[in-house]
């Protein structure tokens, strides 16, 4: 009930405000609320004050940072920006004509201080994996039941990557992961006037190894503003924008530092990830190119794959499954140990009704050390679906103890 309600006040407040703008057609103020890196800033409160200090209309910024007032009276205002990630509101006075569209664009600071309400540190619902099974009593949805907070695990793994390629660089592993109890080593936050792309780097990577995903945000969009041809800077942005939720934005950036190092699979493997919970066109087309540029690189391959897995996922498309089973055989034709493609080439075939075929793909998975957990959750419905049943619960068995294993 809390959204309906939500919506019911928010037109009664429209409403109200409205009752005070003009009857006849007046003037229109539309507009943009965004960072200096050009990052849309969502649910922000924009108000249209008249020259005694009265509120004309209040709208909110959807989540591309776009605003549009209703028709107001011809005359001098003040328009006020406010949100409360930023460190002060913003405020321009403008004069409305009659039939006229004023354009304001409000570029904001963001801040580190206070409550930092903007992202979902659990990430949208994720269908990697279907919600049918039953059989074991799936008590754990984050692995395999279809629903997914296991984003911020799959942020650390990238930021682990991220962090060793800053001590020492080096070509990713997918595999690597962050170690429970174990925290990268990294130098004391540095920033401020003078800061060098280095120094940017450490504080922001600083916050990242921490898991203070929001508070690395404004780090790096100071960062890149000040260096805007740095990759590294970049792929920090979009990492930190990924673990606090904001998959779009996090792709945008990432697709920034790819086109910054067409060479390098590092961005590449990154914006696939992003791009399983916000599919777009030139995140998908930018995959594809460097797949088709560098035919030698599993993780090319790999990373167009896994996009093309996240479009039939939104589609349904068994053009694009087909697909992406191609992308990651070539991947495994280049790596045959690598027991993510082996997982992802398991649940195309359950998707395409293969069953036995998945079992094969899924048992692969499950000898690469450490096991994938969710391979043994796959293999267990699969399994159960065949009507192995001793099987399936062997398997779940396996998934429950590697999850606790696995859990801090």
């Amino acid at each position: 009930m809390r959204l309906p309600l939500f919506k019911a006040g928010f037109l009664f407040s429209l409403l109200v405000s409205a009752s005070v703008v003009a009857a006849t057609p007046g003037g229109t103020i539309r507009g943009t609320v965004k960072t200096k890196a050009g990052l849309p800033i969502a649910r922000a409160t924009v108000v249209a004050r008249a020259s005694d200090g009265r509120t004309l209309a209040s709208v909110s910024t959807d989540s591309r940072g776009h605003f549009q007032f209703p028709p107001i009276r011809p005359g001098f205002y003040r328009v006020e920006v406010e949100c409360r990630e930023c460190r002060e509101p913003g405020t321009k006075t403008v004069v409305i004509k009659n039939e006229a569209i004023l354009s304001l664009n409000f570029v904001m600071a963001p801040s580190v201080e206070g409550p930092l309400t903007r992202f979902s540190l659990l990430g949208p619902v994720s269908f990697d994996t279907s919600s049918d099974y039953k059989g074991g009593g799936l008590k754990d949805p984050s692995a395999g039941g279809g629903y997914s907070d296991a984003v911020s695990a799959q942020a650390g793994k990238m930021v682990n990557q991220y962090l060793a390629r800053q001590a020492a660089p080096r070509p990713p592993s997918r595999s690597a992961g962050l170690q429970p109890g174990i925290s990268p080593t990294v130098p004391a936050p540095r920033g401020g006037a003078g800061a060098t792309s280095a120094d940017l780097e450490r504080s922001g990577g600083a916050l990242l190894a921490e898991g203070k995903y929001m508070q690395a945000i404004p780090v790096f969009e100071t960062a890149v503003v000040d260096y805007p041809r740095s990759e590294r800077l970049r792929t920090g942005l979009g990492l930190s924008l990924y673990g606090a939720g904001e998959f779009a934005a996090a792709s945008q950036s990432l697709r920034a530092a790819a086109r910054l190092a067409p060479g390098d699979p590092s961005p590449i493997l990154l914006l696939a990830e992003a791009s399983r919970f916000a599919p777009n066109p030139a995140s998908l087309s930018l995959l594809k190119n460097f797949s088709d540029l560098h035919p030698q690189s599993e993780a090319g391959h790999y990373a167009y794959g896994l996009a093309l897995w996240g479009e039939n996922r939104a589609h349904h498309d068994a053009n694009v499954l087909a697909q992406a089973q191609r992308q990651f055989e070539k991947s495994l034709a280049l790596d045959s140990s690598d027991s993510s493609a082996r997982l992802y080439l398991g649940m195309v075939y359950d998707e395409q009704g293969a069953t036995e075929r998945a079992v094969r793909e899924y048992m692969k998975a499950t000898e690469a050390s450490p096991s994938p957990p969710i391979a043994h959750y796959r293999l267990a419905r699969d399994y159960e679906r065949l009507g192995e049943r001793d099987k399936a619960a062997a398997e779940f068995a396996r998934y429950e103890k590697l999850r606790r294993h696995a859990s801090p």
